[in-house]
């Protein structure tokens, strides 16, 4: 007897970080597509000691509800298109800040 993937318990979970960054963008912030995106990190959490050392959850968190002190935050993971998500992770693509009004 064969049993359908979606009954054999095969179905990938994923983390809560992850849901929440799915739950809270749905699409890419580039490409506004909704299939094939994934969890970018900004400053990537193997550079955890350079997140600390810099404070950057002063910038990455809100006061009202602060995180662990820790680069896994919603607030440093936003939505892209996995090829969009490839090419930020290898320096090709960048986000700069938009000049004010």
């Amino acid at each position: 007897m064969r049993i359908p993937w979606h009954r054999g318990g095969i179905q990938p979970q994923p983390s809560s970080l992850n849901q929440a960054v799915l739950t809270r963008d749905i699409s890419c912030h580039i490409s506004q597509n909704i299939f094939g995106t994934e969890s970018a990190y900004l400053i990537p959490r193997t550079e955890e000691h350079w997140f600390n050392t810099n404070e950057m959850l002063l910038y990455s968190s809100r006061p009202d509800a602060p995180e662990s002190n820790s680069a896994d935050t919603t607030r440093n993971v936003l939505l892209l298109r996995s090829d969009l998500h490839h090419l930020f992770d290898q320096g090709r693509l960048v986000f700069l800040p938009k000049g004010g009004a």
